[in-house]
């Protein structure tokens, strides 16, 4: 007995078999790894170009909602009693979930 387990000639059938079951589970697991990457950029990738087309329409302020009609908003100051002091007219540009303002221009 004590002379099989000082045996140092090789690896058993089972050590061999074990290492190679956890190279392969190993390497499914970073396959997916790789794959699951992949789908996060392409959706970022998308997400991207939504949004810079979106950013663009409202750094050039068309002045007009997320449907394409003209929009404006009147902002209201008041002081802190409740008094109006100001209206002021802002035209309302909107794409996506981006908003900008502009001061509407007589």
């Amino acid at each position: 007995m004590f002379q099989k387990l000082k045996n140092t000639s090789g690896e058993t059938f089972i050590e061999a078999l074990a290492a190679l079951l956890i190279m392969g589970f190993s390497t499914v697991l970073f396959i997916g790894l790789v794959m699951a990457a992949k789908n996060v950029n392409m959706i970022q990738k998308e997400a991207d170009v939504r949004f810079y087309a979106a950013m663009e329409k409202v750094e050039v302020l068309e002045g007009t909602n997320a449907g394409g009609n003209p929009e404006v908003i009147q902002v209201k100051i008041s002081n802190g009693n409740g008094m109006l002091l100001e209206t002021i007219d802002c035209q309302l540009t909107e794409a996506d979930h981006l908003r900008a303002y502009e001061i509407k221009k007589p």
